[in-house]
């Protein structure tokens, strides 16, 4: 949960920005347009206005259906940025939910709006942004410095080895995500469905008593209805088995990085040893050197005394 300090810098440097200054609140942001025309000065080529903001939907902040239709194209875009232009992958940093976006949540906007601030001081006009946070009051440098270094904290290079492993749980992970969803969604068919075609044989039973002439539609539309039940089970079937399979390749996957992490602390414990190894033949080395040196010293003496 972010602070209130923090959520007003943020605030104030969304209001810094010639389109922004009449923007009181974060709520405000619900619909992502002032957050689309940030990100087009942070790249106007990546988010440019006939590929990125003409395709966002007009509305007011109210209309939350049009809004989540909004949000979640910023939340996507923003993350393929980091991704394909920063190449950087967020780890241990959770993106902004766009449902919550949409209904004005303005924790999740502060989220949304960290993220476009980090891609900013990470752009290639990385210096033209620092600058401008220059101009803002020093308690508000503060909090968006902090906002910033959560983000570096949060990255990683896409060609590390760990990027390339987290990248791959992330994505099994979000996919187990969408499938979740997806499954929900067509159970809930699937209840309605069924609802339909018990209150359409409720129906068949109460009018075949008093007219027998509709028999034949009846018994279509219950046809129909069993036939949209059968293909949504064969559906939620399919989709159980699909969850299923993401769930063992997430397992599989998680076992491997867990291993991976462990050869790594091995690694770095046999390098360890193998440099306290190394100084302790160093030293012997040196002793074995000033033994030497001494026992020719003795012998010398020794010719002196003969002599």
């Amino acid at each position: 949960m972010y602070s209130k300090e923090g959520e007003d810098a943020i605030l104030t440097w969304v209001k810094s920005f010639p389109f922004g200054s009449e923007v009181k609140s974060l709520e405000e942001l619900a619909n992502g347009s002032i957050m689309a025309k940030i990100l087009n000065r942070v790249d106007p080529e990546f988010f440019s206005e006939a590929e990125f903001i003409n395709r966002l939907v007009t509305t007011e902040c109210g209309n939350v259906d049009l809004c989540l239709l909004n949000a979640a194209k910023v939340v996507e875009r923003v993350s393929e940025y980091y991704r394909d232009c920063l190449q950087l992958q967020i780890v241990n940093f959770n993106f902004p939910d766009a449902e919550s976006i949409s209904r004005g949540a303005a924790p999740q906007i502060c989220i949304m709006l960290q993220l476009i601030l980090g891609a900013a001081v990470n752009c290639d006009r990385k210096n033209d942004f620092i600058s401008d946070l220059m101009q803002l009051s020093e308690i508000d440098q503060a909090e968006l410095m902090n906002f910033i270094q959560i983000i570096l904290d949060s990255s990683v290079s896409s060609n590390s080895p760990q990027s390339s492993e987290l990248h791959d749980e992330d994505s099994y992970r979000q996919r187990l995500h969408e499938l979740e969803k997806e499954l929900s969604l067509a159970a809930e068919e699937n209840q309605a469905l069924r609802s339909d075609l018990e209150r359409t044989r409720d129906f068949i039973e109460r009018e075949s008593k008093d007219d027998r002439r509709n028999d034949d539609l009846t018994e279509q539309r219950i046809q129909d209805l069993q036939r949209k039940y059968e293909d949504a089970q064969e559906e939620l079937m399919s989709m159980e088995h699909q969850r299923e399979d993401e769930r063992i390749h997430y397992s599989v996957l998680s076992k491997e990085l867990e291993e991976w992490r462990q050869r790594a602390e091995l690694a770095e414990q046999k390098a360890d040893e193998a440099a306290m190894l190394q100084d302790e033949v160093d030293y012997l080395r040196e002793k074995a050197d000033q033994s030497t040196r001494l026992q020719a010293a003795v012998e010398s003496f020794k010719k002196k005394a003969e002599e």
